[in-house]
């Protein structure tokens, strides 16, 4: 693809959203991080950013075909990363999600989000003449089921439970008959008692707070409680940047990561 033809189609619509968001975000982890880690966080951040954009650049000048070509190649490699964690893995609240390259974590549950992506891609469009039939949502699940279970023994459930809506949106996309996908969510559902007896006793507690944080106010249920309160005290237009209360005075745990979204909210609103 040569370049004039590659900036002309350029979705800039999806780059301004993109952009936005980078700001929005930066922005947000500053103020969470800048009265306690200094300028740690937000330094990674933007080294990271920068990095995506080569790696965007790069796979702009890649056709997807390649991609689909390559994707068993990249399956492979994501669910070696992922077993990978059992060995070398390190240790974050009793998860080994994480493998630690040189200065720097790298979670392979992430790429596996998108390598999963790709190579169920290159399955549902190769083998769309059976789309009609149940085996080609089995195999779908089948391929997905292998990182999905690798993720579960890390054990890192939340982040699990965001492959779901992903793999059903594509076999809905892809043209599975709908009652094959409301068959197993129906199935899905069933099974839900019995899962829950194999959960451990804080995965247990983080369903449970998040239906009733009020169960264990001082325990399970105190961080969806602040972020509750840091949100609501934002009100419809936010106290303004660096000046939420919840934040600035250390009510909100992990407030650069999993509860970045009440900065956001107490700050803008």
């Amino acid at each position: 693809m040569d370049k004039q033809r590659l900036i002309k189609n350029i979705d800039y619509s999806i780059l301004i959203c993109m952009l936005c968001l980078i700001a929005m975000g930066s922005l947000a982890i500053y103020s969470a991080t800048c009265t306690g880690g200094g300028t740690m966080f937000i330094s990674k951040q933007l080294t990271w950013v920068v990095l995506g954009f080569v790696i965007f650049f790069v796979f702009m000048l890649v056709d997807y075909k390649t991609l689909l070509t390559l994707s068993p190649a990249f399956y492979i490699g994501a669910i070696l990363l992922l077993a990978s964690l059992f060995v070398f893995g390190k240790s974050r609240a009793g998860s080994y999600s994480w493998l630690s390259i040189g200065g720097f974590t790298l979670q392979p549950s992430e790429i596996a989000k998108v390598v999963l992506i790709i190579s169920l891609t290159k399955y549902l469009v190769w083998d769309h003449d059976k789309r009609q039939t149940f085996f080609y949502v089995v195999k779908a699940l089948i391929i997905s089921g292998i990182p999905l279970a690798l993720i579960l023994k890390q054990p890192d459930l939340g982040t699990a439970l965001v492959f779901i809506p992903i793999i059903f949106a594509m076999l809905y996309i892809a043209g599975a008959k709908p009652r094959y996908l409301i068959t197993l969510i129906v199935l899905g559902i069933a099974v839900l008692p019995v899962m829950f007896m194999f959960l451990k006793e804080y995965q247990k507690a983080r369903l449970l707070v998040f239906i009733n944080p009020n169960i264990d106010p001082l325990g399970a249920g105190y961080n969806i409680i602040q972020s509750k309160i840091a949100i609501g005290s934002g009100g419809m237009f936010g106290k303004g940047w660096l000046l939420g209360t919840q934040n600035r005075l250390n009510f909100l745990p992990e407030r650069h990561t999993d509860f970045i979204f009440s900065v956001i909210g107490e700050e803008f609103g």
